[in-house]
């Protein structure tokens, strides 16, 4: 038994030493990697709040202005041929 348990401690003693030495061999690149990765995080919530938020808002009331001529323009319209052709819509207003 006692055997056995030495067997192991060496094992897993021999299997540190390999990751100390394969962390120790590729330290830089590891680093540069977790680094990269932690740049592009934050660099995407950076421009996500910064530089897309406000473009959405000033899309968003431009498309609301937009959307508002076209409804009057639509509104004019179709209350426009309806006077022209003497439908029942042009009948049915007041005025």
């Amino acid at each position: 038994m006692a055997n056995k348990n030495q067997t192991v401690a060496v094992e897993t003693e021999q299997q540190l030493n390999k990751t100390e030495a394969f962390f120790d061999k590729y330290k830089k690149a590891i680093i540069i990697g977790v680094v990269a990765v932690v740049v592009l995080i934050v660099g995407g919530i950076l421009i996500n709040n910064y530089y897309l938020a406000p473009r959405e808002d000033a899309a968003s009331t431009e498309l609301a202005t937009g959307s508002d001529w076209f409804q009057k323009s639509s509104q004019r319209l179709f209350f426009d041929k309806g006077r022209e052709f003497g439908s029942a819509v042009h009948r049915s207003l007041p005025g």
